[in-house]
């Protein structure tokens, strides 16, 4: 659209493509387990273990490319994942973090042909703890 009177009423088409169920965008050769990692606050000194497996027929060397600088420390080392195998990731609230809440996310690539990235999101969350009142169904004494 524009904002110019002189150009009368423009018309604005869109095209979209579908893509095969089996296109390269879709198809991720592996499997994280959660797929989120979420720290309540009661758990800031807790270790969140996530599971990758490989879901390829060939072996696969996950390596951390983008991480944040801040909140959030990963422990993994560079290791070959055979097919069908697993491996551990650690993650933790970094030490002196006074943040109440923060959203992070950590990136690997695989050394496959295509260069596949995965995205590991990291949140620190305040829970929402009220209690619930009791109401009364009924009144006493039928009033």
């Amino acid at each position: 659209m524009t904002s110019d009177i002189t150009k009368g009423n423009v018309r604005v088409s869109l095209k979209s493509y579908i893509l095969p169920k089996n296109d390269s965008t879709t198809v991720l050769p592996m499997a994280v387990d959660p797929e989120i990692v979420k720290f309540k606050q009661d758990e800031r000194d807790k270790v969140h273990v996530v599971t990758v497996t490989n879901l390829s027929e060939v072996p696969l060397t996950p390596k951390l490319v983008s991480a944040p600088h801040e909140y959030f420390e990963v422990n993994h080392s560079e290791q070959v994942i055979k097919p069908g195998k697993s491996i551990k990731m650690k993650f933790h609230v970094m030490k002196g973090t006074k943040a109440k809440t923060a959203k992070k996310s950590f990136t690997f690539e695989l050394n496959d042909a295509k260069r596949t990235r995965f995205t590991i999101p990291v949140q620190l969350v305040v829970e929402n703890k009220q209690a619930i009142k009791p109401t009364p169904l009924h009144k006493k004494g039928g009033k």
